[in-house]
């Protein structure tokens, strides 16, 4: 069986089958330098499986512990040595996850028991739920665009819009809310679907917004299939991690915010990144470098997604000064 990457929709993690084999993260790096988008959004897609982070996990909690990686405090300004100056900086590519809507009250949804919301995973976020029972999908979407739809933007969503003002900012998000866009963000790609979209279960090209917070059992699309969530589910390939790729690859400095970076896809598409491009990870959590996970020219912004973000807004301004 070959592996295969499946995204879990909404909260920013990557599973693959049991008993696939992954590339570790030293092989993704080794090879990314220079390597096609399209290559790499393949290999990304197909064959990475996070069991390899978990081992990662085990592995340092027998030995010593890992380092943290820097801290930026607020008063730090500067890039990390060898990276390009922020007084350079045109393009600006940002990856937020789950973390990042925290703040305005968006929840995961996942508890410890693996649970959503009392419902299991396979029952309401794969292809073979929505075939055995579409109403139950749509009651369960239907509960989270409401409560989404209830929620607003938080400070780290207009900190990110700020910033248009003096780079060309493209956000690379893992949640399906429409926080970013609602804010104000002009360039949003949403790896894992669109909660406010519908599209057809047959012609995925056929996309459409969803009326108000409901969809309605039955609708179909004018070719007669029916509709379907717009989002990305367990065994269905990310259409947009070539576009995430070449974003990536192109972008003067990377920003990582609500998801870390052993987390696939943020971690891989990080990869990517120009060796000179600076990458700024905003957690408010110490992060520890782990075997292989050491990418040059990180630096750790140590706070939630508002504070996070306004430390990088006056780093940046300090920097163009």
């Amino acid at each position: 069986m070959s592996p295969r990457l499946t995204a879990l929709e909404g909260a920013g993690e990557w599973f693959g089958e049991i008993g696939g084999v992954g590339m570790t993260r030293p092989e993704i790096a080794q090879g990314a330098a220079g390597i096609n988008p399209e290559v790499f959004a393949q290999a990304l897609t197909l064959q990475l499986v996070p069991g390899i982070l978990s081992a990662g996990r085990e592995e340092h909690s027998l030995q010593q512990p890992a380092p943290l990686l820097p801290c930026l405090h607020a008063k730090t300004h500067g890039t990390p040595s060898g990276m390009k100056s922020c007084a350079t900086f045109a393009r600006l590519a940002v990856l937020t996850g789950a973390g990042m809507s925290a703040e305005s009250g968006i929840p995961t949804f996942r508890g410890a028991d693996g649970l959503w919301e009392n419902h299991r995973i396979e029952d309401v976020a794969t292809p073979g739920a929505w075939a055995r029972n579409p109403e139950l999908v749509l009651r369960f979407y239907n509960e989270r665009r409401r409560k989404m739809l209830a929620c607003e933007p938080n400070d780290g969503h207009r900190g990110l819009v700020r910033l248009q003002d003096r780079f060309d900012v493209r956000i690379i998000t893992q949640n399906i809310d429409n926080l970013h866009e609602r804010a104000g963000s002009r360039h949003v790609l949403h790896l894992h679907g669109e909660l406010t979209k519908q599209r057809s279960s047959v012609d995925p090209r056929h996309v459409r917004e969803v009326e108000g917070w409901e969809m309605k059992p039955g609708a179909r699309c004018p070719r007669g299939s029916l509709m379907r969530p717009h989002i990305v589910w367990f065994g269905e390939d990310v259409p947009l991690i070539g576009e995430a790729a070449r974003t990536v690859r192109e972008a003067d400095m990377c920003v990582v915010i609500g998801t870390s970076l052993a987390v696939y896809p943020a971690a891989g598409l990080v990869d990517l990144a120009p060796p000179d491009a600076p990458v700024y990870l905003i957690d408010p959590e110490p992060v520890h470098l782990r075997a292989g996970n050491a990418r040059p020219g990180v630096r750790h912004i140590q706070a939630g997604a508002s504070e996070g973000v306004r430390r990088l807004e006056a780093l940046l301004a300090q920097s163009r000064t």
